[in-house]
């Protein structure tokens, strides 16, 4: 092959590798980078043909290779034709070197133009031992996928393919080249990165002016690779695999399908209540609307959801009890009447307290206080106790409904807590009363 053609088909790949390149989305993210590397070159044996001479059928031919006697310029031309129409050829493990340069696109992906020159020596070739050597140079096109882009060490995988003109024995040809390589990326700072990789080549065969033969091996590949940030470039964010705007450090739920929305965890939450799906009892609450731990309605944000709160509308801050009521509430109950100076239940009372009963073993966490009171006529001493006995009487009875003893303390204040005026019959009357104060739950 000519010099000219040689120049020619390489000028021809390099413009479409750099068209190839200038075709490639930028974004606002990535950032140039050159690379160099060593690499350690295993050449496989390769595999050839001797051209036939078309113009003879008998007669000899020469392999133009390196003379196996340097002192007999003839040595490798005295076989007779056909003797090596195939043939092997064997290589010493040698040296190599790669420079690169390159576009690091937001994401995982990479991809460079790089200049690649390989040297091995020749150790045989069809069976005779020779000295010489066999040169690649590569132009190629690179892409390459890195994994764990926010780690120290990232794997990396890619492909290559390009050209190559190769130099054999005072001959060469440009063929079509292609690599495979994998390895892992070690970040030593924002800047630096060392790699440590392998790679798979193969070209097209080369054909030389008598002879053709393969071309293909591994390298180890030691290399070092130096970012450029650009003027636009912004500081490479956390990394969001699922791209729900939650980092994957952060994401409790990775792999959440595109477009569904997400709380500050990752996690689904169709209706935007702060309570995740797989949780939420109440899905499709409207926006906005306060909603308890299930994700229930709950406007008066006491943790109890608006279908059993009996109490919608409780104070903000204030306790309250599952039935979403205030913890510490009382309750006179009016109508539980007693014959006079005793403390025997009237029979209308015992309706009253019928209702009371099933209400506390409809509510079997609450725990109440029976408090009797009393008006000022009679001694202090003596309201006192009569209070006490009204209040066990209430609680016997309660009990007797089937409500357990501990739920319920009595206790009698005789005439110390007033609600209205002793020196009227209507403020005594309002003053003779058994209150049930709700302690809380057990």
């Amino acid at each position: 092959m000519t010099a000219s053609k040689k120049l020619s088909g390489l000028r021809a790949v390099a413009a479409g590798l750099v068209l190839t390149g200038a075709a490639a989305p930028a974004l606002a993210e990535n950032n140039w980078y050159v690379g160099f590397e060593y690499d350690r070159v295993q050449l496989k044996d390769g595999f050839g043909k001797v051209f036939t001479p078309g113009q003879a059928a008998t007669g000899t031919f020469c392999l133009p290779l390196i003379n196996v006697d340097p002192l007999n310029p003839a040595a490798t031309c005295t076989a007779t034709l056909g003797t090596f129409g195939d043939f092997k050829t064997t290589y010493e493990d040698d040296n190599g070197f790669a420079f690169s340069v390159g576009y690091d696109f937001a994401g995982a992906i990479r991809a460079d133009i790089s200049i690649k020159r390989m040297r091995n020596e020749v150790d045989t070739v069809a069976g005779f031992a020779v000295s010489g050597d066999i040169t690649s140079t590569s132009l190629l096109s690179n892409v390459w996928y890195d994994f764990n882009r926010d780690g120290v060490v990232q794997p990396y995988i890619g492909l290559g393919v390009g050209a190559t003109e190769i130099d054999f024995s005072d001959d060469d040809d440009t063929v079509l080249f292609g690599q495979a390589g994998l390895g892992l990326n070690f970040k030593l700072s924002d800047a630096v990165m060392l790699d440590l990789g392998a790679r798979y080549f193969e070209s097209k065969d080369p054909e030389f002016e008598n002879f053709t033969t393969d071309y293909r091996g591994t390298n180890i590949v030691l290399g070092v690779r130096f970012n450029f940030p650009g003027e636009d470039a912004q500081p490479a964010g956390p990394r969001d695999s699922d791209g729900d705007g939650v980092p994957d450090a952060r994401d409790r739920c990775p792999g959440t399908p595109l477009g569904t929305p997400v709380n500050e965890e990752g996690c689904a939450d169709s209706d935007g209540d702060g309570v995740i799906d797989t949780r939420d009892l109440c899905p499709g609450t409207p926006p906005g609307t306060p909603v308890d731990v299930n994700g229930c309605s709950d406007i008066d944000g006491d943790g109890i959801s608006d279908r059993i709160d009996s109490c919608p509308s409780s104070p903000a801050g204030q306790a309250v009890m599952t039935n979403g009521c205030a913890a510490e509430q009382s309750v006179v109950l009016d109508g539980v009447n007693f014959e006079f100076n005793s403390a025997k239940l009237e029979v209308n009372a015992q309706r009253l307290l019928d209702r009371v009963g099933q209400s506390l073993l409809d509510s079997p966490t609450f725990t109440v206080e029976l408090q009797g009171h009393t008006d000022n006529l009679g001694s202090d001493a003596y309201n006192l106790i009569l209070s006490q006995d009204r209040a066990n009487a209430v609680k016997a009875y309660l009990i007797g409904k089937g409500v357990e003893p501990e739920r319920i303390v009595a206790r009698g204040y005789g005439e110390r807590q007033p609600v209205a005026d002793n020196s009227t019959e209507e403020g005594r009357t309002r003053n003779r009363r058994v209150e049930m104060k709700v302690l809380g739950e057990q």
